[in-house]
């Protein structure tokens, strides 16, 4: 121990080496208290009338929930971690990821129509916002990171295909609100 605390200082940002196991560790564990749930079948609502082509159809609110603690994580993970952003510059696109995860969940419980589509709008909207907000993390990234930086294009890689991933989730729920 004492002949290793010279060579600390040689890797950088030796307090980050921990973090990213340790959020894996717990987005694993979202998964699996996810997935037991669903197959107990708790936390599930019933969406109002009128939405989707089925009555009384349910919402897996456990799914939220999972969604609500690893979307920061897997957000933090590539933003901060992974592209090197200042923690305030990820902050935002992960409160507003949350933001409209609740809105568009809430949209299945609201019986009027209007005000019910005005949800989902305005949760598309935030999602654009922050997909903004990613892609711009890459153009800092590349415009500010070494070029022999290890898997420099894979971290950009990466984090555009979260962005469309996360497009076609919402197009799924999409499908299931019509």
């Amino acid at each position: 121990y004492i002949k290793s605390r010279g060579l600390v200082g040689i890797v950088r940002d030796v307090e980050y080496t921990f973090i990213p196991p340790l959020l894996l560790c717990i987005t694993l564990f979202m998964l699996m208290v996810e997935h037991i749930s669903c197959m107990k079948v708790v936390f599930v609502h019933v969406a109002a009338v009128g939405v989707g082509a089925e009555q009384g159809r349910p919402v897996h609110s456990a799914i939220l929930l999972e969604w609500l603690v690893n979307m920061p994580i897997l957000l933090f993970l590539a933003g901060h971690i992974a592209l090197n952003r200042p923690l305030p510059d990820v902050l935002r696109p992960i409160a507003v990821t949350n933001i409209y995860m609740i809105i568009g969940w809430s949209a299945y419980f609201i019986p009027v129509e209007p005000i019910r589509w005005a949800f989902i709008a305005t949760a598309f909207c935030l999602f654009s916002w922050a997909s903004h907000s990613m892609a711009h993390w890459v153009v800092l990234f590349r415009s500010t990171a070494r070029v022999d930086i290890p898997a420099r294009n894979l971290r950009c890689g990466l984090t555009i295909v979260s962005i469309v991933i996360f497009f076609m989730y919402g197009i799924v729920y999409l499908a299931s609100v019509m």
